[in-house]
């Protein structure tokens, strides 16, 4: 059911993108499928990017992992979800990996695509969730939000 709910929390995500007028703009990206002419590890080494987008009047490159976390009722609870999520699945390590590798490679993965990307553009990753949470366990380096959240930033954003 997580990945269910995970696929539908980023299809989503994907429309908010086209909503606010991305230019590229997809979920479940596979780059080695997407970018024949890149060269990128495999997905079992990198793993798939839930949402890609790109909006180039921005200058934005937009990088969503999605994550549904189960409810909680106790404070025992809450310290388990976090020890699961930061220190033993460690989602926010595999997600900084695939933001270090996709920030060295996007100008070339988006002009294989046909698109003109230059370093100007800055890349701002997000990991969105189903209810507020943040890490009381270790810093992260990207914001953690809700889709309400992201929402917000991205037209805040777009405005600017």
């Amino acid at each position: 059911w997580k990945n269910h709910y995970e696929h539908l929390f980023s299809s989503e995500i994907e429309n908010l993108l086209k909503s606010i007028g991305c230019d590229y703009y997809k979920r479940d990206v596979d780059i080695r499928r997407e970018d024949r002419n890149g060269n990128h590890p495999t997905v079992n080494e990198l793993g798939d990017y839930d949402v890609i987008g790109l909006n180039i009047s921005c200058k934005a490159v937009y990088i969503i992992e999605c994550k549904v976390l189960h409810p909680i009722g106790s404070v025992f609870e809450h310290s388990n979800q976090q020890k699961h999520f930061f220190s033993e699945e460690k989602f926010d390590e595999k997600f900084q990996k695939r933001i270090n590798y996709f920030s060295k490679v996007f100008c070339s993965f988006f002009s294989n695509l046909g698109y003109e990307v230059t370093d100007e553009f800055r890349v701002m990753p997000f990991m969105v969730v189903n209810k507020v949470f943040s890490s009381y366990y270790k810093d992260v380096g990207f914001p953690i939000v809700t889709y309400d959240e992201l929402k917000h930033q991205l037209e805040d954003y777009k405005e600017n």
